[in-house]
């Protein structure tokens, strides 16, 4: 039997109490923290494409780890299930689990 750690509610990814702080993986990864300040975002952000429109609105491209990417594409990397988005914490949590999830960032 899990205990109530372990459970997941099916709708919100799993958060990162005992690995990756979402503050963590800012100051780890500063072209991230910087990617989320120029943007403007208005929550909540209720879809993807909505993420995306927002995304969009401030530029065509988006660097990470030096690597100019199609803003588009970057956005799109989000899955569905992650929204809606509640908060600018809520985002940056889900970015660390999906950049965890890829391998794109160690544990802990």
């Amino acid at each position: 039997m899990a205990n109530q750690q372990d459970t997941v509610d099916d709708t919100r990814p799993l958060i990162l109490e005992n690995h990756v702080k979402a503050n963590d993986l800012l100051d780890r990864y500063p072209d991230i923290a910087e990617l989320l300040r120029r943007q403007s975002f208005s929550y909540p952000i209720n879809t993807k494409a909505d993420f995306i429109e927002q995304m969009v609105a401030v530029s065509d491209t988006v660097v990470f780890r030096g690597v100019p990417y199609d803003t588009r594409f970057g956005a799109g990397l989000l899955p569905d299930f992650f929204f809606p988005l509640a908060s600018e914490e809520d985002l940056v949590t889900k970015v660390a689990e999906l950049l965890i999830s890829r391998g794109l960032v160690p544990l802990g």
